[in-house]
């Protein structure tokens, strides 16, 4: 009977955990996906503005090339081309890091856009860190539920920090 009490206790704590972590789960993923929604909304103005800019962009060099004398032929304007970017490690697992991107120019301008920056450092691992269960000591046997024969002793330990982001 002790045996079972004990593996019921277990099972009892390892649903009560299951069931926290998940609660947390779902509210760090309710939490990332309104995030996402707000960035990608903000990245799909930027992108429309940039597409709007650069269609005025190239009629405009349409225009003053026509009305050029010799030096801005279309032919002869270059804007800067890069590479696409390349991440670099994140300097940090966990709690928040920062993680350096690069790039390349793979053409020069020449009359045209000049070249972007090549570096940038952006936000990386946001997550928070596991936090791993820590439990007291045992406590000391408690006295036997009968003087002879089969009795019940039990001992406790409590939990003094609760697991959690998968800690």
């Amino acid at each position: 009977l002790q045996e079972r009490n004990t593996e019921l206790g277990d099972a009892t704590a390892e649903q009560s955990e299951a069931t926290q972590t998940q609660t947390n789960k779902l509210r760090e993923q309710r939490a990332l996906n309104k995030d996402f929604k707000a960035v990608d909304t903000k990245c799909k103005t930027l992108v429309g503005e940039f597409m709007m800019n650069l269609c005025g962009l190239r009629k405009v060099r349409g225009e003053l090339a026509k009305f050029s004398q010799g030096s801005m032929k279309p032919e002869k304007i270059f804007d800067c081309v890069v590479t696409d970017w390349r991440p670099q490690e994140c300097s940090a697992s966990c709690v928040g890091g920062k993680q350096l991107l690069t790039r390349a120019v793979s053409q020069l301008p020449t009359l045209g856009i000049k070249c972007p920056p090549l570096q940038m450092v952006k936000k990386c691992n946001e997550i928070p860190c596991p936090v791993n269960c820590k439990m007291s000591e045992w406590s000391k046997w408690g006295r036997c539920s009968k003087e002879c024969g089969s009795g019940l002793q039990a001992r406790v330990r409590n939990i003094e920090t609760r697991p959690d982001f998968g800690g």
